[in-house]
């Protein structure tokens, strides 16, 4: 596409060669050229609005997104420092629970071994246990066993005798 002053300069041409005869027609095209620059102009003209609009609706687009990243970095930065702080209160918190365990289980363990009952209960155990293990258990085995065999007899004494009962009896007519 020619500028604008080569478009002139082209037309000053025409003019210069043209002859008196064809003057009717140069006018004609003289009006159809005038013509066609003022389009161009104004194309060039909406152009140039156009892109001075696209250069702006751009700018103020970078802007948003610039201002939207900042933003969202900044709330995950926030959250991230947050949580972090969290974590490192969560960890402390996890340590001295731990440490105030382990002295309760400490101080339990001694206060048991001290406490009298206890002493007294593991030396009773400590004295009894031949005898529980060679008299008592076998005892209380037998006599497991015993009660088993009896409740088993009953039950089934119980559920022959109630199947006698409910069986039908021919009727003699």
């Amino acid at each position: 596409m020619k500028t604008k002053s080569e478009v002139f300069e082209v037309l000053k041409e025409i003019k210069r060669k043209c002859v008196p005869e064809h003057h009717f027609e140069l006018k004609n095209l003289n009006i159809k050229l005038n013509a066609a620059i003022e389009k161009f102009n104004r194309m060039i003209q909406n152009l140039s609005v156009m892109n001075n609009i696209h250069n702006e609706q751009d700018t103020k687009m970078k802007s948003e997104m610039n201002q939207f990243y900042l933003n969202l970095k900044s709330q995950i930065n926030q959250q991230s420092n947050d949580q972090s702080l969290m974590i490192k209160t969560l960890q402390e918190e996890i340590k001295s629970n731990k440490k105030i365990i382990n002295e309760l289980i400490a101080n339990q363990s001694h206060e048991i071994e001290k406490s009298s009952e206890f002493q007294k209960f593991s030396s009773f155990i400590t004295q009894q246990e031949p005898t529980f293990f060679f008299i008592a258990l076998p005892s209380i085995c037998l006599l497991t066993f015993f009660n088993i065999i009896m409740i088993y007899f009953c039950c089934y004494r119980k559920s022959k005798r109630n199947s006698f009962q409910r069986r039908a009896r021919p009727v003699i007519v």
